[in-house]
């Protein structure tokens, strides 16, 4: 007996007429009263009398339902994941990010992305901005996450917010009694970084070169959680961006405005010549919640 005749058989333990059956699976009477005849002559025994309100198991038909029973709960298993695969609340999800985000955003990101689903298994990567494009456009990751990602074939970028870069320091640091930092400011102070020959690097090395002050950090880094690190122990200013520096609300160091801006906007990284898993969607809707979260209560804006 295959599947098909299996269903069909089962429609008729719980119905007990050919008729009935038929209206429960979709299909004619006819169709299912072949398939008992055939079935039947197959196995060559009854599997059902004639009585009469309709169709009485024989002890043979008994003892195969019990046999093929959990077969049915297996094949709804089944349905049941499908289902829930499509609607994005089992299956497994494979994101990097940057160190930023990785040490920032994404562990609440992921936390109230998993309270909701229960069944879905993640794997976390922390790499380079470059890495991130990589392992996204060969498949490696579902989703990336990353700030000032360059456009590049076989990626689209989703833009979930724009964040500004902030200055942290000791609160007992000489900037620490400002009210906004500017490059002149920090002209004859150690400074901790982004390195010139990154994205973001360039965009601050061109606000100092604006100033007339040369970008020269004492300590260059490629993750700017690491520059908070440097700065959080004491050494010098830490120029950073928002999220790095709301990841550490002590009261020893000190936040503030850099100022004039630079804006880094911060995106999602999908995709762009395949579809995008349900479950990396859902997961771009969490983060952006989150992103926004944080912002709210951010370091204020300049006047």
């Amino acid at each position: 007996m295959n599947l098909r005749q299996l269903e069909i058989f089962r429609a008729i333990m719980h119905c007990r007429t050919t008729v009935a059956a038929a209206e429960d699976l979709g299909v004619s009477q006819s169709a299912v009263s072949n398939a008992l005849k055939h079935m039947e002559t197959r196995l060559g025994f009854r599997l059902f009398e004639r009585g009469g309100n309709g169709l009485v198991p024989t002890e043979e038909a008994r003892i195969l339902i019990e046999t093929a029973e959990p077969l049915f709960l297996q094949l709804n298993a089944v349905k049941q994941r499908a289902q829930d695969l499509r609607a994005g609340i089992a299956g497994r999800l494979r994101i990097v990010s940057t160190a930023e985000l990785s040490t920032a955003v994404v562990p609440a990101a992921v936390s109230a992305f998993l309270s909701q689903r229960g069944e879905v298994r993640i794997g976390i990567e922390t790499e380079s901005l470059g890495n991130v494009l990589e392992m996204v456009e060969n498949g490696v990751a579902d989703v990336g996450f990353a700030m000032e990602a360059p456009q590049r074939n076989g990626l689209s970028l989703r833009k979930l917010a724009k964040v500004r870069a902030v200055c942290l320091c000791q609160a007992d640091h000489p900037i620490a009694q400002l009210d906004e930092v500017t490059p002149q400011d920090l002209a004859d102070v150690p400074l901790v970084g982004p390195q010139p020959t990154s994205r973001i690097g360039f965009l601050v090395e061109n606000k100092f070169r604006d100033a007339g002050v040369p970008y020269a950090p004492v300590v260059e880094v490629r993750f700017l959680n690491t520059a908070a690190l440097v700065a959080e122990q004491g050494f010098g200013v830490g120029l950073i961006d928002e999220f790095s520096a709301g990841f550490w609300p002590s009261r020893q160091v000190k936040v503030l405005p850099f100022v004039p801006p630079v804006s880094l906007t911060l995106s999602a990284v999908v995709p762009d010549n395949r579809a995008v898993a349900p479950l990396a969607d859902a997961l771009i809707d969490v983060f952006e919640a989150e992103i926004a979260t944080r912002l709210s209560g951010s370091v204020p804006t300049p006047d």
